[in-house]
C-alpha cells in the first residue's frame, strides 16, 4: 500500500508527466478518475479489428473508437472535441472556448493527446507545450483508486443511486454542493458538467456520442513548429528551482 509521501510524490511525478488531461472542474475529474482506475482496466470489448489488435489489458474503454462533441454554456461559450481510437490507447482532446469574467472575454485554447504511453498537452494561448511518458501498473491502479475514494468523501462528494441519460448514454451522476459541482460521466469520460464559482456558473455538455467509427488518424499527430517541454526538462527546472531555494539567503535576510 502507498503510504501519505508516495502518493503526493506519485502524483507529482504523474503531472509533471502530463498523466491527467486537465479540463474543466480539474479536481473533480482528477477524483473520479481516480476512484474509476481500476475498473476502467478491466473493461473490454466484443469487437476486434483486423487492422490493430489491443490486449484487453491495455483497453481503457469497452469499445474500439469514438467522437464525442460539447458545447459549453452559461459563463463560456465554445466547444470540446474528443476523439478515441484503439480502446483508449490513441485519444485526443480540444478545448476551443472563452469564459467571461468581470466583462473580460478570456480565450482559452487547449489540446491534450495521448498516444499509448506518450502524452502530449499543448496551450495555444500561452504558447506551450509538454511531453511525457506515464506507467501506471495494476497496484498504483488499485492505490489509487481507494485514495479516490477516501478524497472524494472529504470533498463532500456524493455518488447518485440513478443513472441519468446524455447524448443517448447512461451516465454516472457527481455531485458536490460543497464545491458546487455536478458531473455526468460514461466510462470515465465526463459528458455533462455545472459549476459555480464566484456567482458564475459554467456548463459542459455532449450534444453527440458516435461509437465505432472511423477517425482520421492525422487526429492523433501532436502539432508540429513548437517546442514540447519533456519530464526530463521539467523536473530540471524543478530542481534548479530547489537549489535557489535551498542556497539562498534565509527568508527576511538579503545576501551580503
Amino acid at each position: 500500500m502507498m503510504e501519505s509521501g508516495d502518493i503526493r510524490n506519485y502524483w507529482r511525478r504523474i503531472m509533471i508527466n502530463v498523466h491527467a488531461f486537465p479540463r474543466l472542474l480539474t479536481l473533480v475529474i482528477f477524483v473520479i478518475f481516480t476512484m474509476q482506475l481500476e475498473d476502467c482496466s478491466k473493461k473490454s470489448s466484443n469487437k476486434e479489428s483486423s487492422v490493430t489488435t489491443i490486449p484487453d489489458s491495455l483497453k481503457r474503454y469497452p469499445f474500439r473508437s469514438a467522437i464525442i462533441e460539447l458545447h459549453y454554456g452559461g459563463s463560456a461559450s465554445g466547444k470540446q472535441m474528443i476523439y478515441i481510437d484503439d480502446f483508449g490507447q490513441r485519444e485526443m482532446s480540444f478545448d476551443s472556448l472563452t469564459m467571461k469574467m468581470m466583462d473580460m472575454d478570456m480565450p482559452n485554447y487547449k489540446m491534450q493527446i495521448r498516444k499509448g504511453d506518450t502524452l502530449y498537452q499543448i496551450d495555444f494561448v500561452r504558447g506551450t507545450a509538454t511531453e511525457g511518458v506515464s506507467h501506471v501498473n495494476e497496484a498504483d491502479e488499485r492505490d489509487m483508486s481507494a485514495f479516490g475514494e477516501a478524497m472524494a468523501r472529504g470533498m463532500g462528494m456524493k455518488k447518485d443511486s440513478v443513472e441519468q441519460v446524455v447524448a443517448g448514454q447512461n451516465c454516472t451522476v457527481w455531485s458536490s454542493d460543497q464545491m458546487g459541482t455536478k458531473t455526468w460521466t460514461w466510462n470515465n469520460i465526463i459528458l455533462k458538467s455545472e459549476a459555480t464559482v464566484g456567482g458564475d456558473t459554467i456548463h459542459l455538455e455532449a450534444t453527440s456520442v458516435d461509437i465505432d467509427v472511423p477517425v482520421p488518424p492525422e487526429r492523433f499527430d501532436p502539432p508540429g513548429g513548437i517546442h514540447y517541454t519533456t519530464a526530463e526538462e521539467m523536473q530540471s527546472m524543478l530542481d534548479q528551482l530547489d537549489k535557489k531555494h535551498v542556497g539562498g539567503p534565509a527568508r527576511g535576510k538579503q545576501p551580503k
